[in-house]
């Protein structure tokens, strides 16, 4: 009897020790919500967009895809082509995510993007290199149309980490209202 009363004992101080800890996760994660609210709403100031435009999601809708999904499906070729080079795979998930922020405004601003992008290019950069750059911006737009033509969701920030052959892609997005999108 005694053992039979100890084991439940023990197996309650666990329920509690699990619940104790559950509830400090769920103190850190209000914590986190917290700062990437805030992280949002200091991006969208700095833009010049209202935070009072943009809804706060937790997580995609059931249903919704994932944005780190969406970037990396389009980055796809590129990814498997450099798999083994970290520096690369991270230029060319923050290219493709440039690409998709400025693939959400008017088509009539796209070039001055382009041209933006093309100019941060270093200047010793032969005239093939330039051209395959070009190429590759055309390529992520047209997956971009091609795969997520409805998705408007602005990427506010990413983090990237890579194991092995684990790629972890992390991003906090925000839907596009009628009303920014009016705005440009």
């Amino acid at each position: 009897m005694k053992k039979k009363k100890q084991k439940k004992i023990k197996k309650l101080h666990r329920k509690d020790k699990k619940l104790d800890q559950k509830t400090k996760l769920d103190e850190k994660t209000k914590i986190e919500d917290q700062h990437i609210r805030n992280h949002i709403i200091d991006s969208l100031k700095k833009l010049g967009l209202s935070p009072d435009e943009v809804e706060y999601i937790h997580g995609p809708e059931k249903g919704e895809v994932k944005m780190s999904e969406v970037i990396l499906k389009i980055a796809e070729p590129y990814i498997k082509k450099y798999w083994n080079n970290y520096k690369r795979i991270f230029t060319i998930i923050s290219l493709t995510v440039t690409v998709w922020n400025f693939t959400l405004l008017p088509e009539d601003n796209w070039d001055f993007y382009y041209d933006m992008l093309i100019d941060h290019l270093p200047k010793d950069l032969s005239g093939e290199s330039v051209a395959s750059f070009m190429e590759f911006i055309d390529t992520l737009i047209d997956r971009k149309k091609e795969y997520f033509p409805d998705i408007q969701r602005f990427i506010m920030h990413f983090d990237l980490s890579i194991h092995g052959r684990d790629i972890t892609l992390n991003i906090i997005s925000v839907p596009l209202t009628p009303k920014i999108k009016e705005k440009d």
